[in-house]
């Protein structure tokens, strides 16, 4: 029998306000950078949008590289941004019902 592999939702918002689509461009690169392509293939993960903030799945023991790596996120497109971390959540449901 096949286990599914738990995810975490991570919702972030870039500081000025960037796409979703950017925002996920800056964080695979950086996390492909750090952990290569193992790493991303690894960690599984996909983009969602909730309103103008981005929504990040990955694999539950993957959420700290990706904490890590989108702290070291200095700059999207050129514009020295942030990228904040608003919350890490289970399922999409509960994390539209936050926003």
């Amino acid at each position: 029998m096949v286990v599914k592999p738990k995810t975490r939702y991570v919702l972030v918002k870039a500081e000025p306000n960037a796409t979703a689509e950017k925002i996920f461009e800056e964080v695979r690169g950086k996390y492909r950078e750090i952990f290569g392509l193992m790493g991303v293939a690894e960690a599984d993960l996909r983009l969602y949008k909730i309103k103008d903030a981005a929504v990040i799945r990955c694999r539950l023991e993957t959420v700290p590289k990706l904490l890590f790596s989108t702290a070291l996120i200095s700059e999207i497109n050129g514009v020295p941004s942030a990228i904040r971390t608003l919350r890490i959540s289970g399922t999409l449901k509960s994390l539209r019902e936050k926003i």
